[in-house]
C-alpha cells in the first residue's frame, strides 16, 4: 500500500527517513485561510487538528487507496482497508 506525506514540511519528511518508511511527499493544495476561518474562535489546537484533516482529505481524494499522512495527529484514506490499518498503527483515522 502506498504512504504518502501530504506536506512540504521537512521535519515530517526527516521523521519518516529516519523511520526507513518508503513515501511519497505530495503537498496538499488548500485554502489554509478559508478553513481557519469557519473556526472563528477555536482552540489552536482545534485548528491544527482542522487544517492537518482538510490536508491529508484532499490529498487522498486525489490517491484512491493510498494511506495519506499529513501529521502526527491526521491521516486520510479513501479506502476502508487502509482506514483500518491506520486505526491500528495511529490509533484514529479519518474516512473520507
Amino acid at each position: 500500500m502506498k504512504l504518502i506525506l501530504a506536506s512540504k514540511s521537512a521535519s515530517r519528511r526527516a521523521m519518516l527517513d529516519a523511520a526507513g518508511v518508503t513515501y511519497d511527499s505530495i503537498p496538499a493544495d488548500i485554502d489554509e485561510r478559508a478553513v481557519e476561518a469557519g473556526l472563528a474562535g477555536a482552540a489552536p489546537d482545534e485548528v491544527a487538528e482542522a487544517l492537518a484533516v482538510a490536508k491529508a482529505a484532499a490529498v487522498a481524494a486525489l490517491h484512491p487507496g493510498a494511506l495519506v499522512l499529513w501529521s502526527a495527529r491526521a491521516a486520510a484514506s479513501t479506502s476502508p482497508q487502509a482506514a483500518r490499518r491506520l486505526a491500528n498503527i495511529c490509533g484514529s483515522f479519518r474516512a473520507v
